[in-house]
């Protein structure tokens, strides 16, 4: 068990962190829920990665997903808002690896091409 008093970070999906590619004509499909909560606003994500194995050692994949956010207390309700997250591309290429597969060295390389306008959340107090 894991326990801690500050805010963890991590990285999802995990579409470039190991140097293993996905598999030739192959989906993998990673997907996840981010929340996040302060006192008076809820953040919440949820990413969607699907990668597609082009060769041996290349893959292809792309994240987008949805976000919204919930206001209570004294945060408006009607300045909640939600909508459609940027769409990333990403590729990864094993260019070298030992013989028994101990060691493996990729060259990863992510690009945003679309990013939808974001709207300004401000919390509001009286």
């Amino acid at each position: 068990m894991m326990v801690s008093t500050s805010l963890g970070l991590a990285v999802s999906p995990l579409t470039t962190d190991d140097a293993d590619t996905v598999e030739s004509r192959r989906l993998q499909l990673n997907a996840g829920w981010q929340f996040s909560h302060t006192t008076p606003v809820s953040s919440h994500a949820l990413p969607i990665n699907p990668v597609y194995g082009l060769h041996s050692r290349g893959e292809l994949g792309a994240t987008f997903g949805y976000q919204w956010r919930d206001g209570f207390g004294t945060a408006l309700a009607n300045a909640d808002a939600d909508g459609i997250t940027d769409l990333t591309l990403a590729t990864q290429w094993r260019l070298w690896q030992t013989k028994d597969d101990n060691f493996k060295l990729s060259a990863p390389r992510k690009r945003t091409v679309l990013a939808p306008a974001r709207p300004t959340w401000e919390v509001c107090s009286s």
